[in-house]
C-alpha cells in the first residue's frame, strides 16, 4: 500500500502545472456530479409521508412526461384509519384545510420537482379537485374531473397548456363497457353498485399537432 502511494506521488510530481490543473478540474467535476446525485436521488428523505426515490424521465423537448397518482381520498381513510400507513391522522388526511395538509404540500413538491406535462390522478373528490385546479393552474395546467359516484371521489387529468391543448373528453361508465362483453344479469344485482367511470382525454400536442389519448 505504501509503495503504491509512493508511486502515485512520483507520478503526480512529474506532471507539470498544466497537467495538475487538468486533474484538479476533473476531480472537482466528478465531485460535483456525486453531490448532485446525492442531492437529487431522494428529494423527500426527511418528509413524513412519501419516502422514496424520484427520477425525472424526460430527456429532450421532443418527449413528454406523464405522472400518475392514487392520492387516496379521505373517506376510506376515515372508514379504516388503521388500514394504511402507521402515521398520525393529520398526516393521512387532507382535511380540514387541504392547502396546508402535509400530504398536499408533499404532492405539490413532487409535481414541481418532476415537471410533468400530464398528470393522472385517482381518488380525487370534488372539493379537493378545486384546490388542485387552482394551484396547478398557477403553473399553466388545466384539468378535468369525473366522480365515480355523485359527490364522491373520482378521476382527474391535468395537462400543461404550453405542451398540449384539449380536443375532447370521453367518459365511460364501467358497467357500460362491461355490458359489451358480458350479460350483467349474471352479476349480483346487475353489478349496479359498481358505478366507476373511466375518462379518456384526447390531447393535441401544440408543437407537432399530433394526437394523444390518456
Amino acid at each position: 500500500m505504501a509503495a503504491a502511494k509512493s508511486k502515485l506521488f512520483v507520478i503526480f510530481s512529474n506532471i507539470n502545472n498544466k497537467g495538475r490543473l487538468v486533474l484538479l478540474l476533473v476531480f472537482v467535476f466528478v465531485l460535483l456530479l456525486l453531490l448532485h446525485k446525492v442531492r437529487h436521488s431522494d428529494m423527500v428523505k426527511s418528509e413524513p409521508v412519501f419516502r422514496r426515490t424520484l427520477k425525472r424521465v424526460r430527456s429532450s423537448e421532443d418527449e413528454f412526461c406523464l405522472v400518475s397518482y392514487n392520492i387516496l381520498a379521505d373517506m376510506p381513510v376515515r372508514a379504516n384509519p388503521n388500514g394504511y400507513l402507521p402515521l398520525p391522522m393529520v398526516e393521512k388526511l387532507k382535511e380540514p384545510d387541504p392547502k396546508t395538509s402535509p400530504r398536499h404540500r408533499q404532492l405539490m413538491k413532487e409535481i414541481t420537482w418532476l415537471k410533468p406535462d400530464i398528470i393522472n390522478m385517482q381518488e380525487v373528490d370534488t372539493p379537493y379537485f378545486s384546490v388542485l385546479e387552482e394551484e396547478l393552474g398557477q403553473s399553466g395546467f388545466e384539468g378535468s374531473h369525473e366522480p365515480h359516484f355523485k359527490g364522491k371521489n373520482g378521476l382527474a387529468t391535468f395537462y400543461n397548456t404550453k405542451k398540449f391543448r384539449l380536443e375532447k373528453i370521453v367518459t365511460y361508465n364501467f358497467n357500460e363497457l362491461l355490458s359489451r362483453l358480458f350479460d350483467l344479469s349474471q352479476f349480483d344485482k346487475n353489478n349496479k353498485f359498481n358505478q366507476r367511470v373511466v375518462i379518456f382525454s384526447h390531447l393535441i400536442e401544440v408543437k407537432t399537432g399530433k394526437s394523444l389519448v390518456v
